[in-house]
């Protein structure tokens, strides 16, 4: 997914436009017909506002990654270990079991992710 197409899912989950977010955060019409259009995309510093503003991180809209928020799915992982073992120095080994498991365990029961 390319920039353009990750900036207007956003936008939609958001019930807003392209052209209003833009607006809210001071780019001009022009610059967000010229993204649409693949012209251009938004310089560094550009890209950062809309990161911040979506709450994503830069790769996710660039759509150089499919996760949204790298930090806080790792927040998540850390949670999780410490929360299964009482601690968050768990082998990759002991992890990758539990995945396995849930996985499993997820199959059996039908049970959809909803990642």
């Amino acid at each position: 997914m390319e920039f353009y197409q990750r900036f207007e899912l956003l936008c939609k989950e958001m019930n807003e436009t392209p052209t209003s977010v833009g607006g809210q955060l001071g780019f001009s019409k022009g610059i967000i017909s010229k993204w649409r259009h693949r012209e251009c995309i938004p310089n560094s510093k550009s890209i950062k506002r809309l990161s911040n503003y979506f709450g994503v991180s830069v790769d996710y809209l660039l759509g150089k990654s499919d996760i949204r928020n790298a930090e806080s799915e790792f927040e998540d992982i850390e949670r999780a270990k410490l929360i299964l073992f009482g601690t968050g120095e768990v082998p990759e080994k002991a992890w990758w079991e539990v995945e396995q498991f849930v996985e499993s365990t997820r199959r059996k029961y039908h049970i959809k992710s909803n990642k």
